[in-house]
């Protein structure tokens, strides 16, 4: 088996069956050695900042759905981009969604913290590829 790519990955998102799955898929492509999953975008954000402020554990890749009842995944990356540190920290955010809007897939390429979309589920091939980017 090969070594995990990254250290830790923070699942966001509001489908409990979703994180579950998504986080059966990681562990299975030994994606990551840690993966924390939150089905709050707000619970998300204070847990970044703790994260920032203290420069302790900070997730590698953060995956991230787009929609959510009480934040969307746009608001949550607006509000992280106000944390100080965050461009620093070099974490990667991949959007993980449902969504063929062509309005979100604009929004996520004009975005300085996404650096991929990916469309639900997720799967291997994504996986890898991420592991290449």
């Amino acid at each position: 088996m090969r070594k995990a790519k990254y250290r830790t990955a923070l699942l966001i998102d509001d489908s409990n069956i979703d994180n579950f799955i998504n986080s059966e898929i990681i562990k299975s492509y030994n994606f990551v050695e840690n993966t924390i999953i939150m089905d709050s975008p707000l619970q998300a954000l204070n847990y970044m900042k703790r994260c920032l402020f203290t420069l302790s554990n900070i997730p590698d890749i953060i995956f991230l759905d787009l929609r959510m009842p009480e934040m969307s995944g746009f608001e949550f990356l607006n509000e992280l981009s106000k944390i100080s540190g965050v461009l620093r920290a070099g974490f990667k955010v991949v959007i993980l969604s449902a969504s063929y809007d062509p309005t979100d897939l604009k929004l996520a390429k004009g975005n300085d913290l996404v650096t991929k979309f990916i469309h639900k589920p997720l799967n291997g091939e994504a996986l890898e590829e991420l592991v290449v980017s």
